[in-house]
């Protein structure tokens, strides 16, 4: 009877299943409508047909060294067996230049395959490294269970709800020609109330924090957009932002991405 009467675990009995439904109908439901479907674009109005695997480098097929002008010029041939096929990728690089490195048999690496005119073409793009990125992020969530104990769960909870609003809501809403602005506000919101509850509990102080960065949140949006339009940014000034104007063929308004980032940086901050 004392565990009903108890004010805060009432509290967490209407404040839990709300947060709950909210996170449902922002990261469930409404990336499943109509809004949020529309079809990516690419340059020239069609989808660049292009995926990126893992494989394994089976063996240096070629390698040759010859001096250049700012150094050695490295061309190589390295085969790589990628979902069971084995292809051939090409590559050229400055030796010793950063981040580039000579690979060897066994190793993982990521193979990024394009359809061109010419048939398929592979590129090597990075070194695989999901086991790596697994232990370390093992060994952050376990620091911080050890360290917070349930507020450190509450906390890693939240980290994964961060997660999955940006991926199923924020970034597919702009990608679909959504309003920004008003993309990165509601995501952020749904973010500021779902992770602090589970981190803090629901409590008084809880409230009030959601309350106060909700209100930031909204302030951040007014000036920046005043100030944008002050300034007359177009948000193009830098090389992505423009490539992503062409390829969306102007599907996404660069000033409201540039807003955007304001907002969700603006949430960093608080």
């Amino acid at each position: 009877m004392s565990w009903v009467l108890d004010p805060r675990r009432r509290a967490g009995l209407v404040a839990y299943p709300v947060a709950a439904f909210v996170l449902l109908v922002f990261a469930g439901l409404l990336p499943e409508t109509g809004p949020f479907q529309a079809e990516s674009v690419g340059f020239g109005g069609a989808a660049a047909a292009s995926e990126t695997r893992g494989g394994t480098v089976l063996e240096v097929v070629s390698l040759e060294r010859r001096p250049s002008g700012n150094g050695t010029l490295v061309s190589e041939q390295i085969a790589v067996e990628v979902a069971g096929e084995r292809v051939v990728v090409e590559r050229s690089y400055l030796e010793g230049q950063w981040p580039v490195h000579e690979v060897s048999v066994g190793e993982g690496v990521l193979i990024q395959s394009t359809e061109t005119s010419n048939g398929v073409v592979h590129y090597m793009v990075d070194q695989e490294r999901g086991l790596s990125v697994w232990v370390l992020a093992g060994a952050f969530a376990l620091f911080v269970v050890v360290v917070g104990r349930w507020h450190g769960v509450g906390a890693l909870l939240g980290l994964g709800v961060s997660f999955l609003v940006l991926g199923r809501f924020v970034i597919p809403g702009i990608l679909a020609g959504l309003d920004p602005v008003v993309i990165a506000i509601l995501g952020s919101l749904v973010l500021v109330s779902t992770t602090l509850l589970l981190a803090h509990g629901p409590n008084l102080r809880t409230l009030l924090a959601m309350v106060a960065t909700a209100l930031a949140l909204i302030a951040t949006g007014v000036l920046a957009t005043g100030c944008v339009a002050l300034l007359e940014l177009g948000g193009l000034a830098q090389e992505d932002s423009a490539q992503l104007f062409v390829m969306t063929l102007g599907t996404i308004d660069p000033r409201g991405l540039l807003l955007a980032g304001f907002v969700i940086g603006a949430l960093g901050v608080l």
